[in-house]
């Protein structure tokens, strides 16, 4: 029979060292589990489960300590500890991103009228949208935290591939079904507060997703779905420039800094071209992806110099 925490504690397991199993998530596990069973025996199932999210909430504090001790040391031997810091930074990043991302447009406003539950719900369909950005942002600062002044390899050009293909295809999912459903609900939220009744709109362009898109022929509607195929991918291009950057930063800020920049300078590059398309002979499909195209550039040239340099 599983017991509370025992899924947690195998995961741990493969991410932390012994000493740090031994010394801090055991511990906590077992003081979970037995307070848990004693509540479970004196008070009853609800105040049980009460104790049991406390203790959890406990454990996730401890994770975070812990995940934060990873990102800001490169020295670790643990040989998940590249891929854990990876992991950790990753969320973590996305989430301050997004939030920066979400709020200046929901403060901006006034839609609401000092109704925190509207508020509350409109924020939310708000999300997907910094998503796209947010997630290979994320990758970007934890790349370069995590390999910091540490000398390529196979193996992390493999975890870096690895985790870009995976963020590329949870972008896929919020570009297809959560960014138009949630452009949809905040439009006809909005536009129905302001009206005082029920609101239905026809969708538009952002509201469509990838495979509605790709059914249109109008030059507008197809320019924009290779656009957002194109930032489907961002995390490749990003990730793989961060790797090929990290062995020359050697403090975390100048990480944070160098990511920031990589990441500034990609979105400039990608919103200028989805605002205005180059006026050349080259397809649509080409021109959206040029910006993916010079990062990968950019960082296949990195990396071949370093590869070489090694060699001689």
């Amino acid at each position: 029979m599983t017991r509370p925490g025992d899924g947690v504690r195998a995961i741990a397991a493969r991410v932390f060292q012994p000493e740090t199993m031994e010394s801090v998530i055991d511990p906590i596990v077992a003081d979970l589990q037995c307070e848990y069973g004693d509540a479970l025996m004196r008070k009853g199932q609800w105040p049980a489960r009460l104790t049991l999210v406390r203790s959890y909430a406990g454990l996730a504090g401890a994770l975070i300590t812990l995940g934060a001790r990873y990102i800001c040391d490169p020295r670790s031997g643990n040989p998940g500890s590249d891929v854990a810091r990876t992991w950790i930074a990753s969320v973590l990043v996305c989430g301050i991103f997004t939030v920066a991302l979400v709020l200046p447009a929901l403060l901006s406003s006034r839609w609401w009228d000092g109704d925190v539950f509207f508020a509350a719900v409109l924020s939310l369909t708000l999300v997907p949208q910094a998503l796209p950005l947010s997630i290979p942002a994320g990758l970007c600062v934890a790349v370069l935290l995590a390999g910091r002044g540490k000398e390529p390899n196979s193996r992390r050009l493999l975890t870096v591939l690895g985790l870009a293909l995976l963020f590329t295809i949870v972008v896929w999912g919020v570009l297809e079904w959560a960014i138009p459903e949630g452009n949809q609900s905040f439009r006809e939220m909005v536009a129905a507060r302001l009206a005082g009744r029920e609101v239905k709109l026809e969708r538009g362009l952002n509201e469509l997703g990838l495979s509605r898109l790709g059914r249109r022929s109008d030059p507008e509607a197809v320019w924009h779905y290779h656009v957002l195929w194109a930032i489907s991918f961002a995390a490749v291009p990003l990730g793989l420039l961060a790797y090929a950057f990290a062995r020359h930063v050697r403090r975390a800020p100048s990480a944070v800094a160098l990511a920031i920049a990589l990441f500034m300078s990609y979105s400039t590059c990608v919103w200028t071209f989805a605002e205005r398309p180059l006026q050349t002979p080259l397809p649509l499909v080409v021109e959206a992806w040029l910006p993916n195209m010079a990062f990968l550039f950019v960082a296949g040239v990195v990396l071949l110099r370093h590869r070489r340099s090694s060699v001689a």
